[in-house]
């Protein structure tokens, strides 16, 4: 494994590390998912799509349990009232 430095903004920082912290991951994980994602899907489809629009499909990834993050987060509040 290779070790590379990103700058990014602070809100997409601040975005990652709060679903690292939801779904009890680190940051780095999530950025290689996503990386991972977006090179397989490439590989095999249209190499066009912005990271943007990767990141709309998150709630796809199999770190979600192909659960959509927010009705996750919803339905663990919900078991509390």
């Amino acid at each position: 494994m290779t070790t590379i430095t990103i700058t990014i903004n602070e809100n997409l920082e601040q975005k990652v590390s709060e679903l690292a912290q939801q779904l009890h991951s680190s940051a780095e994980d999530i950025v290689t998912s996503i990386l991972a994602k977006y090179f397989t899907d490439s590989s095999s489809s249209d190499t066009t799509n912005s990271f943007s629009e990767l990141a709309k499909e998150l709630p796809t990834f199999s770190c979600f349990g192909n659960q959509d993050p927010l009705a996750m987060q919803q339905t663990m509040r919900n078991e509390w009232n």
